[in-house]
Order: structure tokens, then C-alpha cells, then sequence
């Protein structure tokens, strides 16, 4: 099994003004992507707004962006859903077209016990043989769960920690609960997260070219290097969060003339005019690469 570490940006979703899904602009965002030199790519994550794509088409964009990357990279895809059967359906279909990972988090609908956790993971666990992201998020995983879930289901081997506050602190606590997990989480806090053992990060595509030189000057040593790109980029990544983050990233690409338009599905507080105008600022200031 193939070891995924490093930076794996999460790509957004782009639509038509009709609200169909965009594969022109998708395959734009795709080589914008892989031309900052990631580490991999994530599809269909929150950020992807897979709770608002139906299968088919979250089906469609994983074999879009398979046909184009044409295995340059790893690829991570997100199979979370509603229901468990659908879960399943999405891993099956991901593992068939030869992905490296797929990431799911309990289902937020459903029934949010012990067992029907574990059920969920099980399900997904029985149904590939490729590695599992179990993903801490909105639904927070308990010690007692992660524990089992490690020890009993065999495909899964990382984590994706991902909650709003004290992120790094849990992480660390991941690793004192079990030596099997690997740790992947977001970058809001790259240096803590790194300095702890987090070996892979699943931001948006903003900041993606910094994110990679951050943790490639890390790894390789020069953290004089990875400390002067986070502080560069860390006002952008800081007003990011205070924002809808899903259309950020989409005004951020396009910014970058890869995305035509911002259209959303997912509900949410758009950005105004002056939320525009400072994410730019906050995009120009950092300077290159961003």
C-alpha cells in the first residue's frame, strides 16, 4: 500500500449558469491544480459541495478528473453521504476506477450513535479494499469509536481531523490513541499541525502553491523556509475562515481566471462586494506564489 502524505487540495465545483456541472471548466481547474505540484488531489469533499451533487454526477466528476490527470497523482475521493448505501455505492465505484483513498464522514442525517457509526465505516470498510479516511467532522469522533474502528476495520488507515478548534491538540491525541492512523487535517494551522505528526494536509485550492512549498521546506528540513511561506499566506488563509468557505474558493479561482463565474449550490451567506474586494487585497499582498 502506498503511503499518502503531503498536500491534497479538494476541488471545487464548477457550474453553469443553469446550474448543470461544468466539465470545461473542471478539467481548467483540474490543470491549474496539478501545476502547482501537489502531493494529490481530493474530489468531492464539503468543500466540493458533494452534499448538494447527486451520485451520478459526483460519479461523473471522479471519472472527468481520472480521464484527465491520467494517474499523474495520487487521488483521494470523498464517498460521505446521507445514506449507507449510497457511501457504499460511491467507494465501490471509486475503487473500481483504481483510486488511492477514499474519505467519508458519518452521515449528518442520520443516527449518530457508537454503533451506527461504526455500522457506517463497516459498511464501507466491507465494500473495497483500498485505503479509508475516517473524516472528523460536524459529527466529532469519540475515543471509544476511533479505537474500534481502527482495531477492527482493516482498510481503514487515516483520519482526516478537521475540527474548528483545537485542531492540532486532537490530532495529538489521535496519535497517543493509536499508532495506525495517519493524520491528515486541513492547514489551518500548517506549522502546529506539522510540528505534531500531521503528515498531509486537505486544504481548497487558495494558497495551494505556498501550502505545497510549506510542507516540502518542512519535510526536507528548512523550516526557516516553511515558517517564512505560512506566515506570508497565513492572513489569507485567517480571513478565509471568517467566510463562507466554499465560495471563497471559488472567488479565489476566480481570481486566478480559472473559474468563469461562483455559482453555488450549497446555501450560505454570499460574499459582498467589500468581502471580495478585501480577499482580493489579501490575495495580492501575500504575493507570489499564492
Amino acid at each position: 500500500m502506498k503511503e499518502l502524505k503531503g498536500i491534497f487540495p479538494i476541488l471545487s465545483t464548477p457550474f453553469h449558469e443553469g446550474g448543470e456541472l461544468d466539465r470545461d471548466v473542471l478539467i481548467k481547474e483540474v490543470q491549474y491544480a496539478l501545476e502547482q505540484k501537489p502531493h494529490g488531489l481530493s474530489i468531492n469533499g464539503v468543500v466540493s459541495e458533494c452534499n448538494y451533487l447527486n451520485l451520478d454526477e459526483r460519479k461523473k466528476i471522479l471519472d472527468w478528473v481520472l480521464a484527465e490527470i491520467r494517474r499523474e497523482v495520487s487521488v483521494i475521493v470523498g464517498v460521505g453521504a446521507n445514506k449507507i448505501t449510497d457511501s457504499v455505492s460511491l467507494a465501490k465505484h471509486a475503487s473500481k476506477r483504481g483510486v488511492d483513498a477514499v474519505f467519508a464522514a458519518p452521515p449528518p442525517s442520520g443516527e449518530n450513535t457508537p454503533e451506527a457509526i461504526f455500522a457506517y465505516y463497516k459498511a464501507i470498510n466491507d465494500a473495497v479494499d483500498i485505503p479509508i479516511m475516517v473524516q472528523d467532522f460536524l459529527i466529532p469522533l469519540s475515543d471509544v469509536v476511533l479505537k474500534r474502528i481502527t482495531e477492527t476495520l482493516t482498510n481503514v488507515h487515516y483520519i482526516k481531523e478537521e475540527r474548528p478548534q483545537n485542531t492540532g491538540q486532537r490530532a495529538s491525541e489521535i496519535m497517543a490513541l493509536s499508532n495506525e492512523l495517519r493524520i491528515f487535517c486541513i492547514g489551518t494551522q500548517m506549522i502546529d499541525e506539522l510540528q505534531r505528526g500531521v503528515i498531509g494536509m486537505m486544504p481548497s485550492c487558495v494558497g495551494l502553491p505556498a501550502y505545497v512549498r510549506i510542507f516540502n521546506s518542512y519535510i526536507s528540513g528548512d523550516t526557516e523556509t516553511a515558517w517564512k511561506e505560512w506566515l506570508r499566506i497565513e492572513p489569507l488563509i485567517s480571513y478565509r475562515r471568517q467566510l463562507n468557505f466554499i465560495i471563497v474558493a471559488k472567488e479565489f479561482l476566480r481570481y486566478k481566471r480559472v473559474f468563469q463565474n461562483i455559482r453555488v449550490r450549497a446555501p450560505g451567506i454570499a460574499m459582498d462586494k467589500q468581502e471580495i474586494s478585501m480577499l482580493h487585497q489579501y490575495i495580492a499582498r501575500a504575493g507570489e506564489p499564492v
